[in-house]
């Protein structure tokens, strides 16, 4: 499987950083990051153990599940919610009512799409703790949009990051060259509190509301 990332993408993917999130607007390729980094993992250290996590059960099935199927030609295993590699690796996918079911689980890294769905910091602490599987590297990851001054917000972005996290952002316009002209335009005539957070990754709107600090 071969992916042509951005730069941006690129960082995140290859982030030194054991807990590293890429927070952008529509159209910059969070799922293909995503995506990619989880598979780096499981052929980097065969016989790894992975988890994919979405909040809801509907869009883990019809989004996230989709794309990995879409972009890597595999089939996921519906009964299990895993693809097996050639190597051994594992990549569960869960939703988030299922995670109490993984308490067990020994983890070599977990990855965390549109963590901007999530309340609180409850599940990335929770996947923190089932990091302990021997691999080269252990690490968490999480994409998503930008939701306000949420918990993702108060952990990277309000104070220089914990040591061994890193924020990567980007802007629809950063990669505009791979999306479709009339694409852009669109984008353009959104209303304002649409296009400040969707397209120019603004923290300062959130469900409406706008912060004015």
């Amino acid at each position: 499987m071969h992916f042509t990332l951005t730069s941006k993408q690129t960082l995140f993917v290859g982030a030194f950083e054991q807990f590293p999130a890429y927070i952008a607007a529509v159209g910059t390729g969070k799922s293909t990051a995503l995506i990619s980094k989880a598979l780096f993992h499981s052929w980097e250290s065969p016989g790894n153990l992975g988890i994919i996590v979405r909040k809801n059960y509907t869009d883990l099935h019809d989004s996230t599940i989709k794309d990995y199927e879409q972009y890597t030609g595999r089939k996921i295993n519906e009964a299990k919610k895993e693809d097996r590699l050639p190597n051994g690796s594992i990549i569960l996918f869960r939703h988030g009512d299922e995670l109490p079911t993984l308490k067990n689980i020994n983890a070599g890294f977990f990855g965390i799409e549109q963590c901007d769905e999530f309340d609180d910091d409850t599940t990335f602490n929770f996947l923190k703790m089932r990091l302990r599987r021997q691999v080269k590297f252990r690490t968490g990851f999480m994409v998503g949009n930008t939701n306000g001054h949420n918990w993702v917000y108060d952990l990277l972005k309000k104070d220089k990051p914990p040591a061994n996290h890193c924020l990567i952002e980007a802007t629809t316009y950063e990669h505009s060259q791979y999306l479709p002209v009339d694409y852009i335009k669109n984008l353009e005539t959104l209303p304002k509190k649409l296009y400040n957070r969707f397209v120019m990754n603004s923290w300062e709107e959130a469900e409406g509301l706008v912060y004015d600090e």
